[in-house]
Parts: structure tokens; C-alpha cells; sequence
């Protein structure tokens, strides 16, 4: 409801304004940026322009869905053809991607967050960063992606693109930079109410509150799977760290070790040497999902909060579960 309305009230905007995402109308005291209702400035914006004049509800959800589903099993494919799968293969496993849980979690439900589903700008990220061209080009276009879809999808793509030289070098370059801060400021980042500011959102949960359980890969939560039962009672804020890998992936892991048992090391000895640069950075990001409130299935372990100026940016990134994805991709395509 929140992403639709914030859409509904935006396409009412003026059509010439700065930022382009300007959202005066939604209410007193609300967010003045359409980028705070999740509703996806890089298709809401030339929405609102293409759909000029039309009268009655519009959504623009279903389009956005058949998008990201598509390229969801294209950058899946992308991926692993990059660490060495054969294209037709490539075309077939894809599919299972398309179709994982963490992708699909955020279809329905308090969880259905459509700008969630750009989760192929990581999958894009990883095939980029597997390549030793320069690519200052197909860098910038994803990172302006991305900050038109999702901040914290902006995050995981710019903490992967600082994995390797080549892309690192790209990624910090004028240009890219450039490309990047005046499409923040276009879509309204900087546009926040003193209100929202000052009104105590933050009290919804700090950082640690909406974590990743480090067995949430394991456990595929009620209603997930009808052969593994849930495992414990999840935590309320734990779903925000939803990354149950699924029967398919279980079954891929399976492969890899059958594989490695029958002497095809070599392979995968060179897949993971095209992988290994992004194990530190995805590493990193799930440490950052996990927390200092570490949830190991139904216990917790709690240690001393961050310090400051650490937990500014803890508390910016609360739902910190989130930054599992990139990790629990890495291991799907691996």
C-alpha cells in the first residue's frame, strides 16, 4: 500500500520540478521524496511522463515484476556463464535462481517489497566484478540503477564493485561518480523532511533489530518448504535476514562435493579463483547482516553496540539482514 500510494500521489506531481522525484502532496510532515516510499524512481519517473493525462488507479507493479524476474534468470545466466558454465546449462540453472527464496520472499506479505525484487542488480554486480575488463561504462549504468531502485541495493553493488582493481577503477572514475551523485539528487535523497528527520522513525528498530540469523540459510521459515520443517520460532526481526537456500541449491552443494569426490578439482579450483575476490566483500556485508546481536538459530548472543560513528551508519541501515544477499548469491552461482 505504501509503494502504491507513494506512486499515486507522485504522477499527480508537476511534471517539471527538481528533484524530479519531489513528493509535496502525500502529507504534512511525510517524506518529500519519492524515494522513500519504495516506489522505484527508475520506473516511476518516466512513468509519470509516458502516463501524462490518464485518469483512474495506474500501477506500475506487475510491469516491474515481469522485469525483475526476467533479468533475474539473465544476470543469473550472465553469472554462470562467467565462472565457466556452458551456455545451454547456464540457460536451464538460471531458472533456479530466478526462483530463490529470497528473491520470491519478496513477493507477498509484510516482506512484499517491490524495489527488493532489483535483486538482479546484484547478480549483475557479481558477473561484472568475474571479469578482468575495464567496464567503466556497464559500472556506471548499474550503480545509477541502483540508486534509482534501492539504497541498500546500491550498497551491496558499490561494496562489490571495490572487490577488484579493474572494477574499482571504474567505479571511483569522474565519471561514474559524477553519474551517480546527480541522480541521487534528482530523485530526491537529499530532499528529506526536518519532521522524518526529527520524529523518531528510527525507533521502529535500530541496528540489530532486523538481522540475519547465521542459520537462516538452513531454516526456510513456516510455509517455506513441505519436506523441512521450520526450525525455530524466528525472531520478529530476523525475516528481514531471509536467505533459506532451498532444496536446489541443497542439491547443487551435493553436486559440488559428488563432483570434487570424482577428481574434477581442476574446474573447480579455477570457479572459485574467478569467485575469490568477492569473498571478502560479501563476507564482510554478512557480518555487517548478522549484527552485534548474534542470532544463532533460537539463542542470541549479545555484545556491546557499535561505537560511534560506526553505528550511524548501523542505525542508517537497520534492516541489516538485507546485506546476506550478496553472499547467499555467491554461493547459488557457485
Amino acid at each position: 500500500e505504501q509503494q502504491y500510494l507513494g506512486w499515486e500521489f507522485f504522477r499527480r506531481e508537476p511534471h517539471f520540478q527538481f528533484p524530479l522525484g519531489k513528493l509535496n502532496g502525500l502529507g504534512l510532515g511525510l517524506t518529500k521524496s519519492i524515494v522513500f516510499t519504495d516506489s522505484i524512481p527508475l520506473l516511476a519517473i518516466p512513468a509519470k511522463w509516458l502516463m501524462a493525462g490518464v485518469n483512474g488507479p495506474i500501477q506500475i507493479t506487475g510491469l516491474w515484476i515481469l522485469i525483475s524476474s526476467s533479468l533475474m534468470h539473465y544476470f543469473g545466466m550472465t553469472c554462470l556463464r562467467a565462472l565457466g558454465t556452458e551456455s545451454i546449462n547456464a540457460n536451464i540453472l538460471s531458472i533456479s535462481i530466478m526462483a530463490s527464496a529470497s528473491f520470491l520472499n519478496r513477493f507477498h506479505g509484510n516482506h512484499g517489497i517491490a524495489a527488493h525484487l532489483g535483486q538482479w542488480l546484484i547478480l549483475a554486480a557479481i558477473a561484472l566484478s568475474t571479469t578482468n575488463r575495464r567496464q567503466k561504462r556497464a559500472w556506471t549504468a548499474l550503480l545509477v540503477a541502483s540508486i534509482l531502485i534501492n539504497f541498500y541495493l546500491f550498497a551491496m553493488v558499490l561494496v562489490i564493485s571495490l572487490s577488484t582493481d579493474s572494477s574499482r577503477k571504474a567505479c571511483l572514475s569522474k565519471t561514474c561518480l559524477i553519474s551517480v551523485a546527480i541522480s541521487a539528487l534528482s530523485a530526491g535523497y537529499f530532499d528529506v523532511s526536518k519532521l522524518l528527520q526529527q520524529s523518531g522513525y528510527s525507533s521502529q528498530g535500530v541496528y540489530g533489530t532486523f538481522k540475519w540469523n547465521t542459520l537462516s540459510m538452513l531454516n526456510p521459515y513456516p510455509g517455506w518448504s513441505g519436506i523441512i520443517p521450520s526450525l525455530w520460532e524466528v525472531n520478529n526481526g530476523e525475516y528481514e535476514g531471509f536467505s533459506y537456500l532451498g532444496l536446489i541449491a541443497f542439491a547443487g552443494i551435493a553436486s559440488a562435493a559428488l563432483i570434487s569426490i570424482r577428481g574434477k578439482r581442476a574446474e573447480q579450483l579455477d570457479q572459485l579463483k574467478r569467485i575469490r575476490p568477492l569473498l571478502i566483500p560479501t563476507c564482510a556485508m554478512a557480518l555487517f547482516a548478522m549484527t552485534l546481536s548474534i542470532g544463532i538459530g533460537p539463542m542470541e548472543l549479545s555484545i556491546t553496540g557499535l561505537p560511534w560513528p560506526l553505528s550511524i551508519i548501523g542505525n542508517t541501515f537497520r534492516a541489516s539482514g538485507r546485506f546476506i544477499w550478496p553472499l547467499y548469491y555467491v554461493i547459488i552461482v557457485s
